[in-house]
């Protein structure tokens, strides 16, 4: 169980508030699974007839912890053991799988959007059926730039 996730059920409206302000909301794995987690339960609950999906604080997501990820990496290498491409390559099917259980999921999704969204953030917002936005000044426009290959897989989802 991880606090990284706020999960909140109410008038048949499941809320799933991404709880690391301090970080602009930045994804932990912890995060990440339990926010598979929780789509694959709310999507076939039939007390759930919408999910709403946010971020706690001044962003809605950072995309990945990349502080926590260096962290990690840091350890492993003290231990002599640098993380493996599967490891990798696992961390990043986990966020292409939460993007297609947004996309696939059977019940309308909406996604809150208040602040910055970069990374997966930014990718998460694709498949949502609507989304509401709050104005904000700056957006990470460069690494959206930057991301433009994993927008153009990511926008596979998008309806044509």
């Amino acid at each position: 169980m991880t606090t990284d996730l706020i999960e909140e059920i109410q008038d048949g409206v499941a809320t799933l508030t991404m709880n690391r302000p301090e970080s602009l909301n930045a994804l932990s794995g912890g995060m990440m699974q339990a926010m598979l987690d929780a789509l694959l339960r709310y999507s076939v609950d039939p007390d759930v007839r919408v999910i709403v999906l946010t971020g706690a604080g001044r962003g809605f997501c950072a995309g990945g912890d990349v502080k926590g990820m260096a962290a990690n990496n840091a350890a492993k290498a003290g231990k002599n053991r640098p993380a493996s491409i599967e490891t990798k390559t696992n961390g990043l099917r986990a966020s292409m799988e939460i993007s297609k259980l947004l996309h696939e999921c059977p019940k309308p999704t909406i996604a809150k959007v208040r602040g910055p969204a970069a990374g997966a953030g930014y990718h998460w917002r694709l498949p949502v059926i609507s989304e509401l936005h709050q104005p904000r000044r700056n957006s990470p426009r460069l690494l959206q730039k930057l991301l433009l290959l994993a927008t153009l897989v990511v926008a596979t989802f998008c309806p044509r």
